[in-house]
């Protein structure tokens, strides 16, 4: 006479081989659809970056100003004036009405029309700084220096909206990195009529 309990031990056990079938199948198949889907694209791009050259005793020393990414975060490294200087970075994540105002004056089709280069001349000693900028995929066709030293070539006054960019970029440096100097303000040129003033 048969055993009822191995019987039914028997039908666990053919269950249980069937339902591990069943999951081999579908974790084989859901890994062949995973491997068969075009990789994600999830790393933030670049969308804006300025480097920061300082200009002395015949060297120019790069540090990264300011980087902004397609997800709104921004990045600010030390300035170097030497290249001794240990590299602190700073991040933050900007408001969205920020970020639109930025990508906003990136899409201004006046830019399509600067020119490689501008200059905001000085009395220059024996340093001075330029900034390059690069916005890939913006209405920005090529790079473009601001100069603040010496003259080299007669350029003309700066496009309003690259005197609008120059603002934003102060702007969420000093926000992200926290200093503020004087010494960029010509790279803001705000186009604007100023408001009548009422007494």
């Amino acid at each position: 006479m048969r055993n009822p309990f191995f019987g039914r031990r028997l039908q666990y056990v053919r269950l249980f081989l069937l339902s591990m079938t069943l999951v081999c199948a579908l974790y084989s198949q859901t890994r062949s659809e995973l491997r068969a889907l075009p990789p994600s694209d999830s790393d933030p791009k670049v969308i804006l970056e300025v480097i920061n050259y300082h200009f002395t005793m015949g060297r120019k020393i790069p540090s990264i100003y300011l980087r902004l990414f397609s997800d709104g975060t921004a990045e600010c490294h030390t300035l170097k004036f030497s290249g001794q200087e240990q590299d602190a970075v700073k991040k933050e994540h900007l408001e969205p009405e920020e970020f639109a105002a930025v990508r906003a004056i990136l899409n201004q089709p006046e830019l399509r029309g600067v020119k490689s280069r501008y200059d905001h001349p000085r009395t220059v000693v024996d340093s001075w700084m330029e900034w390059q900028l690069r916005a890939p995929d913006s209405q920005l066709r090529r790079d473009v220096t601001i100069s603040f030293g010496p003259s080299t070539q007669h350029v003309g006054a700066s496009v309003e909206a690259l005197g609008n960019l120059g603002c934003q970029i102060l702007k969420i440096r000093e926000y992200v990195f926290g200093d503020r100097t004087d010494y960029y303000g010509p790279a803001c040129v705000s186009h604007s009529p100023k408001p009548e003033r009422r007494c």
